[in-house]
């Protein structure tokens, strides 16, 4: 006989989609701009996780970034300042550890290509300079 299993402990945390704004401007004509994730209360409940298995997801976050960031900038693409932007954002959270993860694999130059399915390589001599802006960025 198996013994039931406890549902996992939950929190509540801010949205990860208007960021506990509740609402988006840029949609007020669609139910007021409420955001549809959290329906407007900011807050949604998430399964508890423990502080190392939250560093380690954020860690992943921060490295798919950097990794969409790469692709971007060697297809020239003009939204690369925004995800640039986001990494920041997320290293000065994460710290030195991740953001050394970070700086391998943005130096290393290797990226997934999903449109391709398949490794890329960025074009050479842009990696550097790649991980150069993200760091004047940082200092910002």
């Amino acid at each position: 006989m198996s013994t039931p299993t406890s549902p996992a402990a939950t929190v509540l945390t801010t949205c990860y989609k208007c960021h506990g704004a509740k609402r988006f401007a840029h949609f007020a004509g669609i139910e007021g701009g409420k955001c549809f994730i959290c329906q407007g209360t900011g807050k949604i409940s998430v399964d508890a996780v423990s502080e190392t298995e939250a560093y380690r997801n954020a860690t992943a976050v921060a490295l798919h970034t950097a990794a969409y960031l790469m692709l971007l900038t060697a297809c020239g693409h003009e939204g690369a300042a925004n995800f640039a932007a986001r990494l920041v954002a997320e290293l000065r959270l994460l710290g030195k550890p991740a953001a050394h993860k970070v700086r391998d694999l943005i130096l290393g130059g290797v990226y997934w290509d999903e449109s391709e399915n398949r490794k890329a390589t960025m074009p050479r001599g842009t990696a550097g300079p790649l991980w150069d802006s993200l760091v004047a960025l940082a200092r910002t």
